[in-house]
């Protein structure tokens, strides 16, 4: 199957969808390869995406308003609420809207990917993710184990769609999925503690000479005691799945499509407790002839640090609402799995640091007290919360 199999009408709506879009397409061109656009006027991005219009709009995300969102939450709904319109989703009215959105977003990235044939295989599947995305191709060719994979807002076209070389690896042809959330660092180890000093040696100085007197050997110093292991930072949540269209105007093969937001980051380990520092040994006796002086008794060793707390996981990122408008000249038909991404597994305590050695006592002395290990192994952290469902409509009513 190819463009040039298409028929007239199929053509010149393939023409029509590049046309939108902006873009010159090469007869070469094998589509993986997108043009980037900066797009600078609210109404030419509509225009570009091309999308239909439900008849029962979607709610804006910007109604009603909250003045008390922060800047930057009032800024990411204006973007959304941009997107839905320009998908046909909801509507953006107001000309104060629009000129806000164009003060805010003065050039927004467009990605095409336009071809008269793509090919998408196992080896070379197509993933849309670098930012909001059309497509706009002839036919889309999917060998066995290829998949195509989109992780951004876009309004997804083709003329015919057709599946060959039976089942492969991919358990899915679409999928629409947010990001996956980064994993928490690992919480640092904590400090070991110095060693003690040893202790100077017994001496004979001054027997006999009538001054002085001898010394015996000196205790050697305690060990210090260690530092407790960091906590684990949390996982990131994942992202929510973006809103996508695919718009297939004669499906040839029946397909699966995945809708799952991104799973939540792993929280990281705690640090582990660091260990006490050896107790310093006592100086050693010293044989004087008349009498043997004593030596020093062994240093304590240090106390282990604790364990660090391990993070909590991210939460899953929840499915998006998206819509498939499609006709099959065979019956093929469209199989629609709303998932949930799961959230991230929980990051394990760091476990607690040893004791130090005490110690080694000068002849005829004491050696030093061993440390305690950390007092408690780092708690491991929460799982995160599993994303909710979205949804997908197959060919709803439009304007």
């Amino acid at each position: 199957m190819s463009f040039q199999n298409l028929t007239d009408r199929q053509k010149k709506s393939w023409q029509e969808a590049v046309a939108a879009a902006g873009v010159d397409v090469d007869a070469q061109r094998d589509g993986h390869a997108p043009q980037l656009l900066y797009v600078k006027t609210f109404h030419d991005l509509a225009r570009r995406f091309h999308a239909p219009r439900l008849s029962s709009p979607r709610p804006s995300v910007l109604q009603p308003a909250d003045p008390q969102l922060p800047a930057r939450a009032q800024k990411r709904n204006l973007r959304l609420a941009a997107a839905r319109h320009c998908l046909g989703l909801a509507t953006l009215d107001g000309d104060e809207t629009i000129r806000d959105f164009e003060s805010r977003f003065p050039a927004v990235p467009l990605v095409v990917y336009a071809a008269q044939d793509i090919v998408v295989t196992a080896a070379k599947p197509l993933i849309i993710d670098s930012a909001q995305a059309v497509t706009a191709f002839g036919t889309v060719t999917i060998e066995a184990g290829g998949y195509i994979e989109i992780l951004v807002t876009c309004h997804f076209q083709c003329q015919t769609l057709v599946k060959v070389g039976g089942s492969g690896s991919s358990e899915f042809d679409f999928y629409i999925r947010g990001t996956t959330g980064s994993n928490g660092l690992a919480g640092a180890d904590g400090t070991s503690g110095g060693r003690g000093a040893d202790g100077a040696d017994a001496t004979c100085s001054g027997i006999g000479a009538g001054s002085g007197g001898a010394k015996e050997g000196q205790p050697g110093g305690n060990g210090g005691n260690a530092s407790s292991g960091s906590d684990g930072q949390d996982g990131e949540d994942g992202a929510n799945a973006r809103e996508v269209i695919l718009s297939i105007d004669d499906l040839r093969s029946t397909i699966a499509v995945l809708n799952v937001g991104g799973k939540g980051g792993q929280g990281g380990q705690g640090g582990r407790g660091g260990n006490g520092g050896a107790g310093g040994n006592g100086g050693d006796e010293e044989d004087c002839g008349a009498c043997e002086v004593g030596g020093g008794n062994g240093g304590n060793g240090g106390n282990g640090g604790n364990g660090g707390n391990g993070g909590d996981g991210g939460n899953g990122g929840d499915g998006s609402f998206s819509v498939i408008y499609y006709a099959s000249t065979n019956g093929s038909r469209v199989l629609i799995t709303n998932d949930q991404a799961p959230g991230g597994a929980p990051g394990q305590g760091g476990v607690a640091g040893q004791g130090g050695a005490g110690g080694s006592a000068g002849d005829g002395a004491t050696g030093g007290t061993a440390g305690s290990a950390g007092q408690a192994a780092g708690t491991a952290g929460l799982a995160g919360n599993p994303g909710a469902r979205g949804e997908i409509e197959l060919n709803p009513s439009t304007q």
